[in-house]
């Protein structure tokens, strides 16, 4: 972890993340944050495998977007 985020950075990512549904939100947050592997996250939140990889896949889709359209990248 990078203690010297910038924090407008930081705060526009934490903006971005709570557009996600929860479900969605949790998955992305034990991927990279938590660094579980997708076979772990499927079985705490009771869902295939390829579901979560899918939810993954689309919200960095999703706050890259985000990101971008905010100019924060």
């Amino acid at each position: 972890r990078h203690s010297g985020a910038d924090p407008l950075l930081a705060e526009s990512l934490r903006a971005a993340l709570e557009g996600l549904d929860p479900t969605t939100r949790i998955a992305v947050l034990l991927r990279f944050v938590e660094e579980k592997s997708y076979p772990e996250i499927a079985a705490q939140l009771e869902l295939g495998e390829s579901a979560v990889k899918m939810r993954v896949r689309r919200a960095v889709g999703s706050l890259r977007e985000r990101m971008d359209s905010d100019g924060s990248r």
